[in-house]
């Protein structure tokens, strides 16, 4: 019966050759031998007589491949034909997943055919299987003798069944593969349907067909060769029981030991059947082990091999052509590597071994990316065949016929893909198993270790010769600035001895100037006072309409120029810290109100409209009239030059540690580029509408007392999202009394 284990992905079959004594039970199972595995990987295991004749049973261990990702293990076994060995016949029966009855066809053999197909139908219920529904081949053996009986005779002599039936001769070769092809194709086909194993895939797969392609190679292969084959050293032989005849189950002697409770000659040969089946199948499986083990250690020597050539290669080219020798020869693949090169980065065939380049690239998927691309993108070693991925393996079939697997090894260095390498068979029986998978992944470390190695190799190779050139550029950069610095030191001397000079010189200007402009608004100021009253005094007096209105613009305009002398002076004072501060606690909404009342005239005159939003609650230390003028001298500049009718708005604003005062005009607004201008003294904007007339100095004034009260003053553009963006934006910042 069919032992599926799943964790280890193993199916494990068993088919019996069935027939009379002498048909060629035995011969079809050499020829099998011979045929599947020439190399004599497996061994044919043969309990005989001393008469060279079977007494237990044959067993030929063969394994079929994957189906869905099981391991496919086949045993055949064969059965004594002797009449009296019915007992052995019916525990090598037990568990059969389909027969094989080989009749001779041989004159006068007829009566032991019929003889033993009518067994093999006793002992089938014996055994729980049917005749009807168990998986049966039939083959008449033996053709090649020259009194035979026909076709048509031994059909209707043995196949009541209808079963599929061949003509053979086992001693050649001829007819035996076809058995085995048949049986084994129903045998299989039947466990699939059975256990569903094609569940969750598209379509139904005919596995029998897959097989007898894969075997279709054996037909060729010493289908003719006559030469017995020499299994002496293969079989496991035990010697006959005893000389006499071994007991049937229908033996009278066997129920009077039966009478006394003792177990029967039949019961002692089923149990021993059944132990030296078991120790047939041990030995299988240590036979299997063995083989596994030397694959491993035959493995684990080529990675290590690898792993000594590659570590020590630095030329990245002359690496990648030795790594696709090692892995091409390992097995006789074809492999190809691909590199992840370029900017933006790009997967790139860089070089192949048995072909000229890589065929997976060439592959297109229904995305339109090629095959290559998606097998780097899986980041997983994926093997690419009919059993595993039959969708991408239809893809390369139709471009190439010829290729009959691929295993495609993500080349890794800490999650970030290298390159990629394309392990190719063209052979149908190179199957890809775990020892490759195992293989493939240790080698694929040492790869990738190997080729960042090399780049790295070469990327430090050609910084260190780009540094070569750079060191002997600068050496004679180097030689040539001494040169130049030391000219350079030597003009550097003169020009800073000059600048010493001429800063000495710009002091001396500087102190000049101050005196100059002391002496000058002091001379002016006592004059320009004595005009100013002798010029209100005459306006005072009777005189004609047009010499009195002259005297009035007169007066005006020396009022006008005593005005901005006292500004220059008040200017000065302040900037040489000639005017000292009297500190005291004051409000600042009360000195901007007192800076309001001040200009109520002008207000008034252009129907302004003040908008206000003080804290009266606000206090800070200063000197209350200082920053009340720098206060009146904004609300002027503002008044001046806002529009008849608009309006003008003040509100109070509050930091940490310090009070915020902003004032909102609607006039034309100061550039950008031109605000840091307004605020020096020596730079008076001429020619723009917001410096009308004066010499412009009530914002330096301003600017000066609140600096000297440890303020700020900045001229801004008006808040965005405002209907109007007309206008400027005065913010004064004033630290808060402690």
């Amino acid at each position: 019966m069919v032992q599926i284990n799943f964790t280890g992905k193993e199916i494990l079959t068993k088919i019996v050759y069935y027939g009379p004594a002498l048909c060629g039970k035995t011969t079809n199972l050499q020829v099998l031998h011979k045929m599947t595995d020439p190399d004599r990987k497996t061994k044919l295991f043969s309990i005989n007589t001393d008469q060279d004749r079977t007494l237990f049973f044959d067993l030929l261990p063969l394994s079929l491949g994957r189906i869905y990702g099981y391991r496919i293990k086949l045993q055949i076994y064969t059965v004594p034909g002797q009449v009296h060995y019915a007992s052995t016949r019916r525990a090598v029966l037990a568990g059969a997943d389909g027969v094989v009855f080989i009749a001779d066809s041989e004159r006068g053999k007829m009566e032991d055919n019929m003889q033993s197909f009518q067994d093999l139908a006793t002992n089938l219920p014996y055994n729980g299987l049917d005749m009807e529904t168990i998986p049966l081949v039939v083959q008449y053996n033996k053709r090649d003798l020259s009194d035979v009986y026909s076709y048509v005779e031994m059909e209707k002599a043995l196949n009541s069944v209808k079963a599929p039936s061949f003509e053979a001769v086992a001693i050649n070769g001829k007819g035996v593969l076809d058995t085995f092809v048949a049986i084994a194709k129903r045998m299989i086909n039947n466990v699939v349907a059975r256990y569903r194993l094609d569940r969750g895939n598209k379509g139904k797969v005919d596995f029998g067909d897959r097989l007898a392609r894969a075997l279709e190679e054996f037909r060729q292969r010493d289908s003719e060769d006559t030469n017995p084959v020499d299994l002496s050293r293969l079989q496991l032989k035990f010697g006959h029981p005893t000389g006499s005849k071994v007991p049937d189950l229908g033996d009278p002697q066997d129920e009077k030991i039966a009478q006394h409770g003792a177990m029967t000659n039949a019961d002692l040969i089923e149990r021993a059947v059944a132990a030296n089946m078991e120790l047939a199948n041990l030995y299988v499986k240590l036979d299997e082990t063995k083989r596994e083990r030397d694959e491993r250690i035959k493995q684990l020597e080529a990675v290590n091999r690898i792993g000594e050539t590659v570590t020590s290669m630095l030329d990245i080219d002359r690496l990648l052509n030795t790594l696709c020798k090692i892995l091409g020869d390992h097995a006789g693949d074809c492999i190809c590597i691909a590199l992840v090169e370029g900017k933006p980065p790009e997967l790139k065939p860089r070089t192949a071994y048995r072909l000229k380049t890589d065929p997976i690239f060439l592959v297109r998927s229904e995305k339109g990316k090629s095959l290559a691309h998606l097998l780097a993108h899986q980041r997983k070693i994926s093997i690419v065949n009919a059993e595993t991925n039959p969708e991408w393996f239809d893809l390369v079939r139709q471009k190439f016929s010829t290729i009959e697997g691929v295993i495609s090894i993500p080349l890794m260095s800490h999650r970030r893909l290298l390159g990629l390498v394309n392990v190719i068979t063209t052979e149908s029986k190179r199957g890809f198993e775990e020892h490759d998978l195992a293989f493939y992944s240790a080698t694929s470390k040492f790869m990738a270790s190997a080729i960042e190695n090399a780049r790295l190799y070469g990327m430090v190779s050609g910084l260190n010769r780009s540094l070569e050139r750079r060191v002997s550029e600068i050496n004679v950069l180097n030689s040539k600035l001494e040169e130049n610095i030391q000219d350079r030191t030597q003009e550097l001397q003169f020009a800073n001895r000059a600048l010493q000079r001429a800063n000495e010189e710009l002091k001396l200007l500087d102190k000049t100037k101050d005196q100059f402009m002391s002496l000058l608004t002091q001379e002016l100021r006592n004059p320009m006072g004595a005009i100013c009253n002798q010029l209100k005094d005459l306006a005072k007096a009777e005189w004609p309409s047009e010499q009195k209105s002259s005297l009035v613009d007169v007066y005006r305009n020396a009022e006008t120029v005593n005005l901005t002398v006292s500004k220059v002076i008040r200017l000065f004072n302040l900037e040489q810290g000639k005017t000292q501060l009297s500190r005291r606690p004051v409000k600042v909404a009360d000195l901007m109100t007192s800076a309001l009342k001040a200009d109520r005239a002008s207000i008034k005159a252009k129907g302004i409209r003040i908008l206000t939003r003080l804290d009266d609650n606000q206090t800070i230390e200063a000197d209350a009239s200082l920053l009340q003028e720098a206060f009146r001298h904004l609300t002027q500049n503002a008044v001046r030059y806002s529009p008849d009718s608009s309006a003008l708005k003040i509100w109070m604003d509050t930091r940490p540690g310090k009070v915020l005062l902003y004032i909102r005009d609607q006039g034309p607004g100061i550039p950008e580029e031109r605000r840091g201008q307004v605020f020096n003294k020596y730079q008076i904007v001429q020619g723009e509408a917001y410096m009308e007339e004066g010499l412009g100095l009530g914002l330096p004034i301003a600017k000066t007392i609140i600096e000297r009260h440890g303020g700020a003053i900045d001229l801004l553009e008006p808040p965005p999202g405002t209907k109007d963006q007309s206008g400027l934006l005065v913010r004064i910042t004033l630290p808060l009394a402690p």
